[in-house]
C-alpha cells in the first residue's frame, strides 16, 4: 500500500507536483511542532510567483531539519528535468539574479529545485548543483545560502517519511489503493462549493460524562476527540444516525480551520468498509505498526465486531497508530478502552445555512420549511433541497407533499418503486445481495408485496442511487430513519397485517423477525404498530409468557417496547405478580429494560417495584443485575429517569426501614448512590426506540442541588440515630459521602448538626476520619468560615484520649501527620 517510486512522482502533472511538496512541507512542520500558516503555496501554475513555488518562512532560528534544511526555504518546483543550462536560465534570467533568491541569501535560507522527471546520479547531482552555486556567484554573501536539487527519486523517498500522503498521490496518477484515501473531501462534498465546516453553540455531541449531560458544540468535541486521537494507542468510537454528518466530522478533525490544534492530515488513513477496502483495516493497521509508521485510522461503516478487533491492535504495547471507527447504528455495547461518542441531529438554524450554502437558489422561507422537515438531518435536508428549482417553492407544502418531493427527487412518480422500498422499510436491515437459497431475504420482501424478486432487487439499487439506502457489504438499510420510519408506518396502513405477519413472524428467520420488531420500535406513533405490539403482549401473545420467552424473542420485546411503554410495563407486572424466586431467576433479562421504563415518572414506582423483586430473588451484585441497576437510578445525575427526588426516596424509605437484610443491603446500596455528589458514571444506554430521551435528572441550578441532598439528610437523619439494624449502615453512608457533601451539596449546617447528634452518643471513628480528611484535601479551597466551623467539628468528633497528637495515634489507628 505504501510503495511510491520515482516513477510514480514523474507522472505528477505541474499542478499536482506543486500540491505535493505543499502539502509535504506542511506536513515536516506539524511533525517539527510548527504551525503550517509558514507555508506559502497555491494559485495558477503559470501564474507569475517570482522564482518560488512553495515558500517556508519560520521566524529566524526556528529548528528545521530534513527536507526543509533553514527556517526560509524556497521550492521551485519544476516538472521537466533540469540540466545546467535550464537552472541558470531559471535562476538567473537575462544575467541577472532573480530577487527572492537574493532575499533568501539576506535571511541564510536555502532554495531547492524541485523536478519530477530529473533522476540524477551522483555525479549528475553534484553538476546540478554546481550549476545553482555559479547562478548565485557575485552576489555578497553567497555562501549563506543553502543549495539543493530535489529529483523524482528524493520527492519518493520524501513522501514514503509521511506515508498518509501516498494514497492520494497514489490516486493522482491512476494507481490508487481500493477503499483508501488520504485526507480530503471523504463525505463527497459538491466541488466548487463553500466546503468550510459550519457549526454552531448548540450541543450536538454527547459524552456520556456526567458534568457534560447537556453535551458539547461541535467545535468543542472536535477539539476533545483529536486530544485522545492524538495520542497512539487511542480508540474513539462516533455513533450517530444516518445522514448527521459524521463523516464531515471527521474530516474537520484534520482542518486547522475548525477550532485548535486540527490534526495532521498527512497520517489521515481513510476508509469506507462498504467498499471493501484492500487491503482490509486490520492488515493495514498491523502493517503500520510493523513498519513504525504513525497514522490515525479513519474508519467509516464500521461494524461492531471490527471495532473490536482494531481496537486490539491499536492498544497493542509500542503501538504507533490511534483509530475513530463511525457507525450509524447505536448499540448498547460501549467497548472496553474506547471512548465513545454519540453525533446528535443539527441545529434547525445550521440546516439553513448549509442548505443555503449548496442550493442559493432556495429561499429562506424554503430553507427553513427544510430544515424543519428534516429534522436537522444534513443529508434529508440536501436531498430535499436539491428538488427545488429556480422561481420554485415548497414552504406552503405539507410534510407528505414534502416527503413525496424527497422520494421521487425529480423523477416521476413511480408506485411500484414506493411499494418496494415501503417493504424493505418495514425490517430495520435486510440481505440485499441473494434473490434465492438460504440466507436470502429479497424474495421473503418481494412475497410480501407479490413482487418479482428481480424487481425488488432493481428498485433496491434505484434507492441507493437516490440515497435513501445504505449498504454495507451484503447488507442494506432505507436510511435516514426519518424516511424508513415513514414508509413503514405507510407499509402498515398498505399491506394486511395478517399478511405482514405471516411474512415477516410466522415463516420469516429469527433475523429477519428480530429486525422486523426493530423497525416497530420506532413507529410509536403508528396505531398499526401499537395493534400488532398488542396482540404480542397479551398473556396468550408471542411475547406474552415474559419468564420463559427465548433469546430471539427477548431481544423483541426489548426492540417493541417504545412502541406502548405502559402495556409493556404491564405484561412484565402480570407476568411476575405470583412468581417464584425460581421464574424470577429466569426474568433477568428485562432487568435492563425495567430501567428504561423507569425513565416516567408515572411508571418509576411500579418499574423500581419489580427491578427490586428480581434484585432480592436473584442476589447477584453485577452492575448490569438488578442489584447494580436499582442503586443507579438513585443517582443525581446519569440515573435514565426523572423521577422527583420525593417519589425516589419514598422507595429508598421503604428499603430502609423493612425488616428484611436483603431490602436493607438494598437500600443501603441506593443510598450511597442517592448521596453521591460527583464522578459519576454510566455504562446502560439511554436510547429508547424513537422516544426523546436524555440522561435523566440534572439540576439546573445550585437551589436544587441543595433541595436534592437537604431532602435525602432530612429522610436519613432519624434512622442515623435510631437503634434500627440499618443505622449503623446509614451513618457509614454519611461517613463515605461526607466530603462531597460538605464541599459541594450546600448542606454545611445540616451535615454539621447531624455528625454533631452521631458524636454525642459515643466516638465515631469513621466520622472523625471523613471530617479530618476533608479538612485535609480541600480545607484550603473553602471560604474561611465554611473551613473554621469544619475544623470545629473535627475537634469535636476527636476521640478525647488522643494522647499522642504528633504521631496521630488513636485506639490503634495511625495516620500521618500532614500541613494544615
Amino acid at each position: 500500500m505504501f510503495e511510491i517510486t520515482g516513477n510514480d512522482i514523474a507522472l505528477l502533472n505541474d499542478t499536482d507536483l506543486r500540491a505535493l511538496i505543499g502539502r509535504l512541507c506542511e506536513a515536516e512542520l506539524r511533525r517539527q511542532g510548527h504551525s503550517v500558516s509558514h507555508v506559502t503555496w497555491g494559485g495558477s501554475q503559470t501564474a507569475k510567483d517570482g522564482g518560488l513555488d512553495v515558500h517556508v518562512a519560520l521566524p529566524p532560528g526556528a529548528k528545521v531539519g530534513g527536507f526543509i534544511p533553514r527556517p526560509e526555504t524556497g521550492f521551485q518546483v519544476k516538472k521537466p528535468d533540469m540540466p545546467r543550462r535550464e537552472i541558470l536560465d531559471e535562476m538567473k534570467p537575462e544575467g541577472i539574479v532573480r530577487p527572492v533568491i537574493v532575499d533568501l541569501v539576506k535571511a541564510s535560507g536555502a532554495y531547492i529545485i524541485v523536478s519530477s522527471t530529473g533522476s540524477t546520479a551522483f555525479s549528475a547531482l553534484k553538476n546540478r548543483k554546481k550549476a545553482m552555486t555559479d547562478a548565485v556567484e557575485g552576489i555578497e554573501d553567497s555562501s549563506r545560502l543553502a543549495l539543493d536539487f530535489y529529483d523524482r527519486n528524493r520527492v519518493a523517498t520524501w513522501l514514503r517519511d509521511h506515508p498518509g500522503l501516498i494514497p492520494w498521490v497514489r490516486s493522482l496518477v491512476g494507481k490508487s489503493i481500493p477503499g483508501w484515501q488520504s485526507w480530503g473531501s471523504w463525505s463527497r462534498a459538491p466541488s466548487g462549493v463553500d466546503d468550510s465546516y459550519l457549526f454552531d453553540a448548540e450541543a450536538r455531541i454527547k459524552t456520556g460524562d456526567e458534568k457534560e449531560a447537556e453535551g458539547l458544540s461541535a467545535v468543542d468535541g472536535i477539539i476533545r476527540i483529536r486530544d485522545v486521537l492524538r495520542q497512539p494507542g487511542q480508540v474513539v468510537r462516533l455513533i450517530g444516525l444516518s445522514g448527521v454528518g459524521k463523516t464531515r466530522l471527521c474530516e474537520a478533525l484534520f482542518d486547522d480551520r475548525v477550532g485548535n490544534g486540527g490534526l495532521d492530515p498527512s497520517l489521515a488513513h481513510y476508509t469506507n468498509v462498504a467498499e471493501d477496502p484492500s487491503p482490509p483495516p486490520i492488515g493495514l493497521a498491523s502493517d503500520l505498526i510493523a513498519a513504525r509508521r504513525n497514522g490515525i485510522l479513519v474508519i467509516d461503516n464500521c461494524p461492531f465486531e471490527l471495532h473490536g478487533e482494531l481496537a486490539k491492535v491499536a492498544r497493542e504495547p509500542n503501538s504507533t497508530i490511534s483509530v475513530i471507527t463511525v457507525e450509524y447504528d447505536i448499540r448498547d455495547d460501549h467497548p472496553e478502552g474506547t471512548d465513545v461518542f454519540a453525533l446528535d441531529t443539527s441545529s434547525l438554524a445550521l440546516i439553513e445555512k448549509l442548505v443555503a450554502r449548496r442550493y442559493p437558489q432556495v429561499s429562506q422561507i424554503d430553507a427553513g420549511t427544510i430544515a424543519r422537515f428534516s429534522g436537522g438531518n444534513a443529508r434529508m435536508a440536501l436531498a430535499l433541497a436539491a428538488t427545488v428549482g429556480t422561481n420554485d417553492s415548497i414552504s406552503k407544502l405539507s410534510d407528505a407533499d414534502l416527503f413525496k418531493r424527497l422520494f421521487q427527487q425529480r423523477h416521476e412518480h413511480d408506485a411500484d418503486l414506493l411499494l418496494i422500498a415501503q417493504a424493505c422499510s418495514l425490517v430495520y436491515s435486510f440481505e440485499g445481495v441473494k434473490t434465492e437459497g438460504e440466507g436470502a431475504e429479497l424474495p421473503i420482501l418481494a412475497e410480501l408485496i407479490g413482487k418479482p424478486v428481480a424487481e425488488v432487487y432493481a428498485a433496491v439499487a434505484e434507492l441507493k442511487r437516490r440515497d435513501l439506502l445504505q449498504e454495507r457489504a451484503e447488507w442494506r438499510a432505507v436510511l435516514p430513519h426519518a424516511i424508513a420510519n415513514r414508509l413503514a408506518a405507510l407499509a402498515l396502513q398498505n399491506i394486511p397485517t395478517a399478511t405482514i405477519t405471516r411474512a415477516l413472524i410466522t415463516v420469516a428467520p429469527p433475523r429477519l423477525r428480530r429486525s422486523f420488531s426493530r423497525r416497530l420500535g420506532y413507529l410509536d406513533g403508528s396505531k398499526e404498530a401499537r395493534f400488532i405490539v398488542q396482540a404480542w403482549l397479551a398473556p396468550q401473545g408471542m411475547l406474552g409468557d415474559i419468564p420463559n420467552l427465548g433469546e430471539d424473542e427477548r431481544t423483541m420485546l426489548v426492540n417493541i417496547a417504545p412502541v406502548m411503554p405502559d402495556p409493556t410495563l404491564a405484561a412484565i407486572e402480570r407476568a411476575l405478580k405470583d412468581a417464584d424466586q425460581s421464574t424470577l431467576a429466569q426474568t433477568t433479562h428485562v432487568v435492563r429494560l425495567l430501567r428504561s421504563l423507569a425513565y416516567e415518572p408515572e411508571q418509576f414506582e411500579r418499574a423500581v417495584a419489580l427491578l427490586i423483586k428480581i434484585a432480592l430473588a436473584v442476589r447477584d451484585d453485577y452492575d448490569s443485575g438488578a442489584a447494580g441497576i436499582v442503586p443507579s437510578l438513585f443517582y443525581i445525575a446519569l440515573s435514565g429517569t426523572h423521577a422527583p427526588i420525593a417519589m425516589r426516596l419514598k422507595v429508598l424509605e421503604c428499603l430502609l426501614k423493612s425488616d428484611e437484610p436483603g431490602p436493607q443491603a438494598l437500600g443501603l446500596k441506593s443510598l450511597d448512590a442517592v448521596l453521591k455528589t460527583d464522578h459519576f458514571s454510566s455504562a446502560h444506554s439511554f436510547e429508547f426506540g424513537a422516544r426523546s430521551r436524555d440522561y435523566g435528572y440534572y439540576p439546573s441550578a445550585g437551589k436544587d442541588v441543595q433541595d436534592w441532598f437537604g431532602a435525602v439528610l432530612h429522610l436519613i437523619s432519624p434512622l442515623a440515630l435510631s437503634d434500627a439494624s440499618v443505622a449503623l449502615g446509614v451513618r457509614t453512608a454519611v461517613a463515605h459521602e461526607f466530603r462531597g457533601l460538605w464541599s459541594n451539596a450546600g448542606q454545611v449546617d445540616a451535615l454539621d448538626e447531624l455528625m454533631r447528634q452521631i458524636g454525642n452518643n459515643g466516638f465515631w471513628r469513621e466520622g472523625w476520619i471523613a471530617a479530618r480528611q476533608t479538612r485535609i484535601l480541600d480545607g484550603e479551597h473553602m471560604p474561611a468560615e465554611i473551613r473554621e466551623q469544619l475544623t470545629t467539628l473535627e475537634e469535636f468528633l476527636r476521640p478525647k484520649d488522643l494522647i499522642d497528637q504528633s504521631e496521630g495515634r488513636c485506639l490503634g489507628f495511625r495516620t500521618q501527620r500532614r500541613p494544615g
